[in-house]
């Protein structure tokens, strides 16, 4: 009896232990043919689960679920990377393994866009098309947008300082906070006919068609980067 019950526990251990190693590599693999066919347009995708232990996630459930993209056109804007956590998820097993899909029963996401200055110049460039020669600087302090702007017929030097900021779920604005021309600040009483010919104070950054879900909840800038994190939670 003890060795029929001392054999039951090594196989037990045994299977226990092939399970932490192979459940996650396997479940890797289909949430990445899943990701890659979904986002087949990016330059690179990437999957990674956790599970303690590892036999939970037969029953659909994880503790983090992390998704990476690289090089994504949105059609919106083109994103360098977006990183998306599920945490503390229930995916449905049946449709994940049968049908290829990630369907979510219960948890929260997280997702963090990351766009370039070359991005965000290209929508600029859009959005006032009468600035020339434009150029866009992130830091952690905020954005600077330059550029050659046609005033009183004479091509000068443009230089816009401000920040993003959030505005309803799937928007963001860029809001000037200073103006300088040749280098030279502007008064204020002088900067709202300046911001007239450029559309206003503030440039609307429009993530509808954004596939990532959620809404807005941060917005910040660091040294070339704008990064925008999307939150939502999914209950049963």
């Amino acid at each position: 009896m003890k060795r029929f019950l001392l054999s039951s526990l090594i196989l037990a251990l045994g299977i226990m232990f092939v399970a932490e190693i192979l459940l996650p590599r396997g479940l890797e693999q289909i949430a990445a043919k899943v990701v890659a066919a979904t986002f087949s347009d990016a330059h690179a995708t990437r999957v990674s689960v956790k599970s303690r232990p590892a036999l939970k996630m037969l029953r659909g459930q994880f503790d983090l679920i992390t998704v990476e993209i690289e090089g994504l056109d949105t059609g919106v804007l083109f994103v360098d990377r977006i990183v998306s956590q599920l945490a503390d998820v229930r995916l449905n097993p049946v449709s994940l393994v049968t049908q290829g899909r990630l369907d979510m029963i219960e948890g929260s996401i997280s997702t963090t866009l990351s766009l370039s200055e070359a991005a965000l110049l290209t929508h600029v460039s859009k959005s006032v098309p009468i600035l020339e020669n434009g150029r866009v600087s992130l830091s952690a302090e905020g954005i600077t947008v330059t550029g050659d702007l046609l005033l009183g017929g004479r091509k000068l030097g443009v230089s816009l300082t401000g920040g993003f900021l959030q505005s309803g779920e799937r928007e963001l604005v860029f809001k000037i906070d200073t103006i300088a021309i040749e280098g030279v600040n502007i008064p204020g009483q002088f900067t709202d006919t300046l911001l007239s010919s450029l559309g206003g104070d503030t440039f609307v950054v429009d993530l509808s068609g954004v596939p990532v879900e959620g809404g807005v909840t941060d917005v910040w800038t660091t040294a070339g980067q704008l990064h925008i994190t999307f939150s939502q939670t999914v209950r049963p």
